[in-house]
């Protein structure tokens, strides 16, 4: 039987980056259900899932699908998804190119068993220099995607660009002056605009303006940066839905530069 909380499903993102042993034992012991990956390569699908999924199966779950594309001149995505509690409808991949590194999009069509509630999973990893990359990379991620004011969809990853929101102006102010000093692309939102702009809400910012203290005051940085650039978004009609954000936290773990971002959903 699978770890539940309540009726709640967690929902995993994380950089890969690394992925040392202790590091996916420490992955598994949040008892995710869903978990959408960054920075995987041929290595990773050779021995890292191997090991994750052995692992997941002993603390979690008897049985987990595995979802991923992985390129030789570029860096993939996976899913790992708990099939006790979702079943698994159609897939797609894409490459998303104009980078220095080829990057890519892996989703997947799910339905919540007990509560018949369908949704898609989608996760990314967009251009880490360059905003106009990214922004070129993203709309090609939405061109293949269904319409998030209509259709229910959980969108994550690396997205690599900044919320505005996060910041107040004198934070904005030393992340460029910081940025500039090392010759690095100054702050950009645009990818984040254009994302709630197609009819995505992020998790962290509709729970707190829900009143969630606990989400506002909590650590969200993602990166060693202190910026958070690893977002869990949901579709506007997802909410519509009853695919409803509940909890999301953001925690360290030893073998990635990233922290890891953990979002919790309730089914009505």
């Amino acid at each position: 039987s699978s770890f539940w909380m309540g009726e709640n499903v967690r929902f995993c993102c994380v950089n890969a980056y690394g992925s040392a042993q202790s590091t996916l034992e420490e992955l598994v012991s949040c008892k995710p259900h869903i978990i959408a990956m960054q920075e995987i390569t041929a290595v990773h699908a050779e021995t890292v899932f191997p090991k994750l999924q052995s692992f997941l199966q002993k603390t979690c779950s008897k049985e987990w699908q595995v979802i991923y594309i992985v390129g030789s001149d570029g860096l993939a995505n996976a899913l790992f998804v708990d099939t006790t509690i979702f079943s698994l409808g159609p897939q797609w991949q894409l490459k998303l190119c104009g980078g220095k590194e080829i990057r890519g999009a892996v989703a997947v069509d799910l339905t919540h068993k007990e509560k018949n509630t369908k949704f898609t999973v989608c996760v990314t990893h967009l251009d880490h220099r360059w905003e106009a990359v990214r922004k070129l990379q993203l709309n090609d991620v939405l061109v293949k995607m269904e319409d998030p004011n209509q259709e229910s969809i959980l969108f994550a990853g690396d997205f690599n660009s900044l919320l505005r929101s996060d910041y107040s102006d004198a934070e904005w102010t030393d992340i460029k002056q910081a940025r500039a000093k090392v010759q690095i692309e100054a702050p950009q939102s645009t990818v984040t605009d254009r994302i709630q702009d197609a009819g995505f809400r992020d998790v962290r910012t509709f729970l707190i303006e829900r009143g969630y203290e606990e989400v506002e005051t909590a650590p969200f940085h993602t990166t060693p940066y202190n910026t958070r650039v690893d977002y869990i978004w949901v579709s506007k009609a997802a909410l519509a839905n009853g695919v409803i954000p509940v909890n999301i936290q953001h925690v360290e773990i030893e073998a990635s530069d990233h922290r890891m971002v953990l979002a919790d959903f309730g089914f009505l």
